[in-house]
């Protein structure tokens, strides 16, 4: 639909002079479903298993159950210390 409106807008008015830059503005955009969304999950099943898994993690603590990917990863905790403390920047050897 906009290229057959720029088709009739040169058609109309364009006389031959050199075209430096052409701007569309969407007056009154409206959604259309065009494309589904990547991240939309219906699965009901597969959100009731997120949240089991989620409740479980929270109760027993962080990767309680994890994917097989993460059997291997560091025990390191999930924490960022501060480079900070109130009196200035840490000092490190």
């Amino acid at each position: 639909m906009i290229y057959e409106l720029g088709q009739q807008i040169l058609n109309e008015v364009w006389r031959g002079q050199p075209v430096y830059q052409i701007q569309v503005t969407a007056l009154a955009p409206q959604p259309v479903q065009l494309q589904a969304d990547l991240f939309a999950n219906d699965d009901v099943r597969r959100i009731k298993l997120n949240a089991t898994l989620d409740q479980i993690n929270q109760r027993y603590g962080e990767l309680t159950l994890a994917p097989a990917s993460l059997l291997k990863s560091t025990k390191m905790t999930n924490v960022i210390s501060p480079a900070w403390k109130p009196s200035g920047h840490r000092q490190t050897v």
